[in-house]
């Protein structure tokens, strides 16, 4: 979890990744819940959707997977990229 400053880490693994590389992200990816939404945000911690969203337009994914947390108090998704020898695509 990194905030401020978490595009600039995704992207910095992505112009790092060589070919035949993989990189993997876990994150909180939202929630149905007001009151957790705003605990979240007091511990800096944002579940809008917004890194996945991000990942899935800077990368060509391998796996994006979105699952429920804790009987759906919230969502966190696995995402995977695979660099390939001709480079990682700029569209999913």
């Amino acid at each position: 979890m990194i905030n401020p400053g978490w595009e600039d880490a995704i992207l910095a693994a992505k112009k790092n990744l060589e070919p035949g590389g993989i990189t993997a992200a876990v994150d909180f990816d939202g929630t149905r819940h007001k009151f957790f939404r705003n605990w979240m945000a007091v511990n800096h911690v944002r579940t809008e959707h917004h890194v996945g969203e991000f990942l899935n337009k800077n990368f060509k994914r391998r796996l994006f997977d979105r699952k429920k947390a804790y009987d759906g108090l919230w969502e966190y998704f696995l995402f995977v990229v695979e660099q390939g020898a001709s480079g990682i695509s700029s569209q999913p």
